[in-house]
């Protein structure tokens, strides 16, 4: 594997940018099994990662009202920040932690991961 796309890139990026953006948490979602009967439902568990991230608004060309809404964003997470390395998938949760403390919650859509070649930046389109 070529020495651009072995991590390398992810580790430069983590390193100069994650003193400049804001901390969170990637919060992962794993089904649960079904206890008992077949009618009833599944206990889901979860497992926190803290991460390192930014986020930004969909350009106003971008939102349809269905697929994007105006209230939706764009969550960038640098992937060398994520603790244990964990990779963000759908239906997970982000947990944005504010400068003051303020933290808003967002779910990562069905449709929203997508990352560069080396895995230096997860974009997560999140809604809350």
């Amino acid at each position: 594997m070529p020495k651009l796309i072995s991590g390398y890139i992810a580790r430069q990026i983590n390193k100069h940018l994650s003193k400049h953006v804001l901390s969170g948490t990637l919060v992962k979602i794993t089904p649960g099994t079904r206890g008992g009967t077949v009618s009833a439902g599944t206990t889901p568990t979860s497992a926190s990662f803290r991460c390192k991230l930014w986020v930004a608004s969909f350009a106003d060309s971008e939102i349809d009202g269905t697929s994007i809404k105006a209230s939706d964003r764009r969550i960038n997470i640098l992937g060398k920040s994520i603790q244990s390395g964990k990779v963000p998938a759908p239906n997970d949760q982000v947990i944005v932690t504010e400068p003051g403390g303020v933290a808003t919650t967002y779910r990562i859509l069905e449709d929203g991961v997508t990352r560069d070649p080396d895995g230096a930046v997860y974009h997560c389109h999140a809604r809350q």
